[in-house]
């Protein structure tokens, strides 16, 4: 297969896993919150605290989109990095032989 289409592939690969990384963090960080009823701040992604209104509790939080999608872009990379250093044909699991 060539290089170009393996590219597109991962690409479209890391956009999923990222995002889907990105709904897990926010899915456990809302729930540590409710869990602990303590503020949660994970920088550049999410910020999510404990209230009660009405007697109820709640779970207020706060997303960052822009460090949604730059978490989302790096997975993507890092895909698309992987694929290119498997396609250059070098391994560089193999030991140099001694001696």
């Amino acid at each position: 297969m060539k290089l170009l289409p393996k590219m597109m592939m991962a690409a479209v690969s890391g956009v999923f896993t990222g995002a889907c990384l990105v709904f897990l963090v926010i899915v456990g960080a809302l729930g540590l919150t409710y869990a602990t009823t303590k503020a949660v701040h994970l920088p550049g992604l999410i910020q999510a605290w404990f209230t009660t209104e009405n007697a109820m509790p709640a779970v207020n939080f706060q997303p960052n989109f822009a460090g949604m999608l730059v978490l989302v872009g790096v997975v993507a990379a890092m895909f698309c990095f992987s694929t290119w250093r498997q396609a250059r044909g070098g391994s560089s699991n193999e030991l140099p032989e001694c001696g």
